[in-house]
């Protein structure tokens, strides 16, 4: 029977039961601290997700806040806005106010004899058919248009009041056909209300010094003792006696009325 020596290097291939021991007690330890140390970690992940939904509110909150003062800012600026234009417009009151003022205690200090204009004048006539001017003398004050036969009498024979004067133009070819174009610029129409009725009457003067004597022109006969004045209507207007048309847009009749 034959001897077999040892293999050295088997006895070196195997462990004792104390290092297993001490190598399985060093596993459970390390599998004990990599276990406490996923609680860990679990335990910091949670606390981390809480905090992040925590941020998350407070970002939700302090975004509403920023909303409710960007909100509050724009409010202001409009009623800083609208407070500025209130106040723009409280000050163009009082600069209007204040120039009205002024121009209202200027009118004071103008005197009548200021204001007052007299002048040669001719009011158109028709005697017999036949057109002719009437030389008077006009005075015009604050009071109205007053006309004489001369400048020293004393009794106007025809007065236009100051509220009742309405509108003063210059005439044209249509309106006085009967003129000269020379004498067109010099002629202007006055439109005023009369006493016993609203519509507008017309009387129309020259501007121009006209020779001739009053008795030459003025036929006291034809007006048997009435002061009758010449008037024509260009809007629709009928006589009041006859109800007869007196009216006419370019060429309108002869009518009369009494001072």
């Amino acid at each position: 029977m034959a001897y077999r020596q040892p293999n050295e290097s088997s006895k070196k291939g195997k462990i004792s039961r104390g290092d297993m021991r001490r190598r399985e007690k060093r596993i459970a330890e390390l599998e004990k601290d990599l276990k406490m140390e996923r609680q860990k970690y679990e335990d910091r992940m949670m606390q981390l997700s809480k905090e992040n939904e925590q941020l998350k509110l407070a970002l939700a909150e302090e975004e509403k806040s920023n909303e409710k003062l960007r909100m509050d800012i724009e409010t202001f600026r409009h009623l800083e806005t609208a407070m500025n234009e209130q106040k723009k417009r409280e000050r163009q009151e009082i600069h209007s106010d204040q120039q009205r003022t002024s121009a209202t205690s200027l009118i004071p200090q103008i005197s009548e004899s200021e204001l007052c204009y007299d002048g040669a004048v001719s009011i158109r006539l028709t005697v017999k058919r036949r057109h002719q001017w009437q030389e008077c003398f006009a005075i015009f004050n604050p009071t109205g248009l007053l006309f004489y036969l001369t400048q020293n009498e004393r009794q106007p024979f025809q007065t236009i009041q100051a509220d009742k004067l309405c509108h003063a133009r210059h005439v044209s070819a249509a309106d006085v056909r009967f003129a000269g174009e020379n004498q067109l610029p010099r002629i202007f129409q006055i439109f005023y209300d009369t006493e016993e009725s609203s519509s507008r009457r017309s009387s129309m003067a020259d501007l121009s010094s006209l020779s001739g004597s009053r008795e030459e022109k003025l036929d006291k006969g034809l007006w048997n003792r009435h002061d009758l004045v010449e008037i024509t209507f260009h809007m629709p207007t009928n006589c009041d006696l006859c109800v007869k048309p007196l009216s006419n847009f370019l060429r309108p009749p002869p009518a009369f009325e009494c001072r």
